[in-house]
């Protein structure tokens, strides 16, 4: 039993403060433990990979915390769940919608699946992403929580729940083998579990992301058109391959460019890797500093200066840069458009490679890995590893069986790929959401209804690793997709403020990225000399950046 229960009035004081900046911001067994800066060491729960997907030529790698890339669609599902982990009761949910509200139970072939899959009476709350944290405020403020919430840690309301006693420390029932009883559970990578943990303690499932989630490609094509047979190996090599793509000005009848937007998250981060920026924050005896204080992210502002000299962007480079527009760029990629782009890398290979070699005759895309500035390694600043947690009510956990029966529900949940349960949670019902056509390839059955009620309960928070499948016009990219997921992944660096909350971060964080942005965009267009980062520098530290790196620091020193 676990028993840690929450007054009413602390969860009034969590919905009223909790309000403030509610933006949605190898296989191995035992018992792994692990500490972050001066966090409490963390007693992790063991993993255990679950088998692969039957007959979808899985993809082997030697380097960890890769996701798992298939090349065809399983031909067998096998059931990951021996039985249905409810015993016929109501089950409360706190989950976020991310589409339109599904029909009501009774007019819900899926909702009525799920609870029979589930053997409970599913009652979720859904509330839409862009108001999901003042809603989840409101429901902690009316004391009545949820037996099972999805929870932004990193956002005070979620931050101040944990803190405050809402949601049950799983610990002792998860850390070690104890999670082997949760099979899907223990499937889960340890950098999610190790990163979500506060002081030491583990209070949810977390909903596992990547430990890369971005990807640099290349139009081959181009590149060999400018004489370039190889990828280049060093950042100098790197400038005079996209200097020298400037010259090409027209290709295959289109006006192409190497670069489209100066984008923070395209070009910038890419440039980072090579000059070895790393993560956003870095500790250096014992306190933190922000990569923008850093003798690296100069080198990577005067590394763009180059580019822009050199011709590589775009005209209408900043606007294509900016977030607002971030769409506008990435269509203009598909269309052939630009040599080079960044961005997921499930999304560049299941999909938008193809489109740009499909809308452009001869072209060819392939995936571009960053290469070393003199004197420095490549650095990846690693992903969080986790957006968020699915908590259990502290309450509901006070009952033994009931834990079991809610850590059962998102043991279902974390099904992975190739199992009955992850079919349902991903493609629905046969024969209602969709079929079975030709080598076992999934085909939507074109009924709205019934693709609005999947998507409206499906996503309870909890989930499996991430898995990229690809097709078979797409299947030919896995060795290339490997090799740059490989490289990536062992250059990665954690930050070391992932887990911890800054109610300075929330409040500023729009603030201080505008600023950033106009500060970079000035330098590196000539309106600003470099010497200006000094000042750049103090207004960031002004307008929030000092009052972050002290939030951060102090909650580092308590250890939550």
């Amino acid at each position: 039993m676990i028993n840690h229960p929450v007054s009413r009035r602390q969860l009034m004081t969590i919905g009223t403060a909790g309000a403030v900046g509610l933006g949605l911001a190898g296989c191995s067994t035992g018992a792994p433990t692990s500490s972050t800066g001066s966090r409490a060491e963390t007693v992790l729960p063991s993993y255990k990979p679950q088998q692969p997907a039957t007959g979808a030529g899985a993809v082997s790698s030697e380097v960890d915390d890769l996701p798992q890339i298939y090349t065809r669609n399983p031909t067998r599902y096998w059931s990951s769940v021996e039985a249905p982990p409810g015993d016929g009761g109501q089950v409360t949910t706190f989950q976020m919608l991310w589409f339109a509200p599904p029909a009501a139970v009774g007019k819900n072939p899926y909702w009525q699946q799920l609870n029979k899959n589930l053997n409970v009476d599913y009652r979720p709350t859904l509330a839409s992403s862009d108001t999901y944290n003042d809603k989840l405020a409101t429901v902690l403020a009316g004391g009545n929580v949820p037996d099972l919430a999805f929870i932004q840690d990193q956002v005070a309301v979620g931050a101040q729940a944990i803190q405050q006693g809402a949601f049950a420390d799983l610990t002792d029932v998860l850390a070690g083998d104890k999670i082997l009883k949760y099979p899907n559970l223990a499937n889960l990578p340890t950098y999610g579990w190790q990163n979500s943990a506060k002081n030491g303690r583990i209070f949810g499932i977390p909903h596992v992301n990547p430990a890369v989630s971005s990807s640099a490609t290349i139009r081959t094509d181009l590149m060999r058109a400018a004489g370039y047979r190889e990828q280049p190996t060093s950042a100098d090599e790197m400038l005079a391959l996209f200097t020298d793509l400037s010259k090409i000005k027209k290709f295959g009848g289109k006006q192409v460019w190497p670069i489209g937007g100066l984008g923070t998250y395209q070009i910038q981060r890419f440039v980072s890797w090579m000059q070895g920026v790393g993560p956003s924050w870095r500790e250096d005896g014992g306190k933190l500093i922000n990569q923008l204080e850093t003798d690296e992210f100069a080198s990577t502002i005067d590394y763009l200066i180059k580019l822009w000299k050199a011709g590589c962007f775009h005209p209408d480079a900043l606007a294509l840069g900016s977030d607002s527009q971030r769409s506008k760029e990435k269509q203009m990629w598909t269309e052939g458009r630009f040599a080079f782009e960044l961005d997921s890398p499930p999304w560049l290979a299941q999909q938008g490679m193809q489109q740009v070699e499909d809308g452009t005759q001869g072209a060819i895309v392939d995936f571009l890995q960053p290469a070393p500035a003199d004197g420095v390694e490549v650095v990846v600043e690693r992903d969080a590893g986790y957006w968020g947690i699915v908590g259990i009510s502290a309450k509901a956990a006070e009952d033994d069986r009931k834990l079991d029966r809610l850590l059962g529900i998102c043991n279902y949940f974390a099904a992975p790929y190739g199992t009955t349960e992850s079919l349902f949670l991903g493609s629905g019902i046969e024969g209602y959401n969709f079929r079975f056509g030709a080598d076992k390839k999934i085909i939507d059955l074109d009924n709205s209804q019934a693709e609005t009620n999947l998507q409206g309960l499906h996503w309870l928070g909890a989930s499996s690793p991430s898995t990229i499948t690809l097709d078979g016009v797409n299947a030919r990219r896995k060795d290339n997709l490997l090799a740059d997921l490989e490289m990536l992944t062992k250059a990665s660096k954690t930050d070391p403020t992932v887990g911890l909350y800054s109610d300075a971060q929330t409040r500023s964080s729009a603030k201080l990225d505008q600023l950033n942005e106009d500060w970079r965009n000035k330098i590196v267009t000539g309106r600003a000399p470099m010497t200006a980062i000094a000042q750049w520098r103090q207004e960031w530290r002004r307008a929030g950046g000092d009052q972050v790196r002290q939030e951060f620091q102090d909650a580092m020193q308590k250890g939550h």
